[in-house]
């Protein structure tokens, strides 16, 4: 691979694919190789800070995909009475399509102290009453540290052979831990991987269109029977050489 074809893949994981073409299937071999990214990504002195289940069980996927319903249409300048818990009312939050995907990849916390030789850890677990919020945040720091580097190894991979991601933070962790079959762990992380839908706009919902959103106090972006497209930013980032 050349410097060219390497610099296209690192700019291919910026985006965040929105819908999917689930007719083709991802080779075996080619999932293989993005367990191989999760088991060998690194972590604080090799500790297991996480688990990872997947899935390319269509009927799965889109039932998954139905527990992320909290993206919100809203726009910013609308203040939007919020339900009970706080949450923004139902009928103005969508599903994250990115999560509808051909594979996906759940990211859970694990923790095995005796794998541990970090002191605080081994206090926040052992005595969680006289330990202080500080050491707590330090523990959850290196797992989630740990997180965003195999995230970002299964996306460069998936970008390297060739497929489209798409990362979802927006889900019931507990519902979401059920379906993959881990009972009480919540998901902390949703990856969709796959092939992109190259006739639609990358930011094109699957299923939601603009007649779906409501009236009063939601972005439309086009005609009422036209899909309802994801907003996105443009990110700038400071790389700063110190000499």
């Amino acid at each position: 691979m050349d410097m060219k074809e390497l610099k296209t893949a690192i700019k291919n994981t910026n985006s965040c694919q929105r819908n999917w073409d689930r007719s083709k299937v991802i080779p075996e071999e080619h999932i293989n190789l993005l367990v191989e990214a999760v088991k060998w990504s690194p972590t604080k002195q090799n500790e297991t800070h996480y688990k990872v289940a997947y899935t390319t069980n269509p009927d799965l996927i889109y039932k998954i995909y139905k527990k992320t319903k909290y993206f919100t249409v809203v726009h910013p300048e609308y203040d939007i009475a919020t339900n009970d818990h706080g949450m923004t009312k139902d009928e103005y939050n969508i599903c994250n399509s990115q999560t509808y995907s051909n594979l996906l990849i759940g990211i859970f916390h694990d923790w095995n102290q005796e794998n541990s030789r970090t002191m605080i850890h081994k206090i926040v677990d052992e005595r969680p009453e006289a330990v202080k919020a500080g050491a707590i945040i330090e523990k959850d720091k290196q797992r989630h540290i740990s997180m965003g580097v195999v995230i970002g190894e299964i996306v460069l991979t998936a970008s390297l052979l060739g497929y489209k991601t798409g990362l979802c933070s927006a889900h019931d962790p507990s519902a979401v831990g059920k379906l993959f079959g881990e009972e009480g762990d919540e998901c902390v992380v949703l990856i969709g991987v796959g092939y992109p839908d190259l006739k639609r706009n990358r930011k094109e919902h699957e299923e939601t269109y603009n007649k779906d959103i409501p009236d009063v106090g939601a972005i439309k972006t086009g005609a009422p029977d036209e899909k309802w497209l994801f907003p996105t930013f443009h990110k700038e980032v400071s790389c700063k050489r110190i000499l």
